[in-house]
């Protein structure tokens, strides 16, 4: 087992806590599916840019100084796609399943990961 120290503890926390506001996104494809759908393909769009742009040794102030907080020792240097991926999963559940299965994924995705960081 590995043992990390108070930053990386301090960092995965709150990956995870942000890993977890995708829990929103049933309510808000409740409220309104087509502008939920939107919204988290203009996310995607915006971090991929912003990560881009990261990399590429530019920033933008708020999302490149966040993400160089939460990023993992085996991100550093890489471009970022832990975002991306969980985007795409909600938008997906989204696109492909009925409201409540894709509920049941999109809290699956949003919990599941945070819970392994405590459970192992």
């Amino acid at each position: 087992m590995r043992v990390i120290d108070g930053r990386e503890l301090k960092s995965e926390i709150m990956r995870k806590c942000i890993h977890s506001l995708i829990a929103f996104v049933p309510a808000f494809a409740a409220l309104d599916l087509s502008h939920t759908v939107l919204l988290l393909m203009g996310g995607i769009l915006f971090y991929t840019c912003a990560e881009s742009l990261r990399f590429l040794g530019f920033s933008l102030p708020v999302v490149s100084s966040l993400t160089a907080a939460v990023l993992r020792k085996k991100e550093q240097g890489r471009f970022a796609l832990a975002p991306v991926t969980l985007g795409l999963g909600a938008l997906l559940a989204l696109l492909f399943f009925p409201p409540l299965p894709a509920a049941a994924a999109i809290y699956a995705l949003a919990f599941g990961d945070s819970a392994s960081l405590l459970i192992g």
